[in-house]
């Protein structure tokens, strides 16, 4: 019984998650990020308005959907954007550490060679599929060279107000984000848009720096 329950404890030591955050660059920059991407749909919509303020994001994207919309990977490191790694397949059947250090390796340099390949680009920043953050993705992140990007205000259209509407998601973001925030939203998502809508014209009135993509040392 000993043994079993230290089992259990180490278990939970290496696949549980930690808590982390990590802040922006700069007194008034927030980071724009989005997952999940490239969307054939939302993707260009979520590009033409950051174009329209002149904003820059951090797109993570999933390497099996970059397969698929090639040329918009290509179109988000041509107008500037930094391109980030969410894994080969966002790991979606492997939640809570159900994953191998060797699986984890193996999803960011599978999405790695992929980016390089179709648009020429380096990447070393990383975000684990759902903000997992334990034992084995730190490991994997350092061992592959990268450099994890997590989060500090979430737009949650599709976690906690997936059920919200896209006014009242975009109303939370412009209502919650801070200086040095790094804000995770989703271009795969319609919400998105409308979020972006109501932010992007109100960024100087907040006084937030969205411009500075280097904010990650990207």
């Amino acid at each position: 019984m000993v043994k079993a329950a230290v089992k259990r404890v180490v278990k939970r030591l290496i696949d549980n998650r930690l808590v982390y955050y990590r802040v922006a660059k700069g007194p008034t920059s927030v980071l724009l990020t989005f997952d999940d991407g490239p969307h054939p749909e939302i993707t260009p919509k979520v590009l033409d308005l950051l174009d329209e303020h002149g904003a820059k994001a951090v797109f993570f994207v999933i390497g099996a959907h970059a397969e698929k919309e090639p040329e918009l990977v290509r179109e988000i490191h041509r107008r500037g954007h930094c391109i980030g790694n969410h894994t080969y397949s966002h790991l979606n059947d492997y939640r809570d550490g159900a994953y191998s250090i060797k699986q984890y390796v193996g999803e960011i340099v599978r999405c790695q060679q992929l980016i390089r390949e179709i648009s020429g680009a380096e990447t070393s920043l990383f975000r684990p599929p759902r903000g997992e953050i334990n034992l084995k993705t730190l490991y994997a992140t350092k061992r592959t060279g990268h450099r994890l990007i997590h989060w500090s205000l979430e737009g949650g259209e599709w976690a906690d107000r997936e059920n919200e509407s896209g006014a009242f998601i975009a109303d939370f973001v412009v209502r919650t984000v801070q200086p040095r925030d790094i804000v995770l939203l989703h271009d795969d998502n319609e919400k998105t848009v409308e979020v972006l809508q109501t932010l992007l014209p109100r960024a100087a009135e907040l006084r937030l720096d969205l411009c500075r993509n280097s904010l990650v040392n990207a």
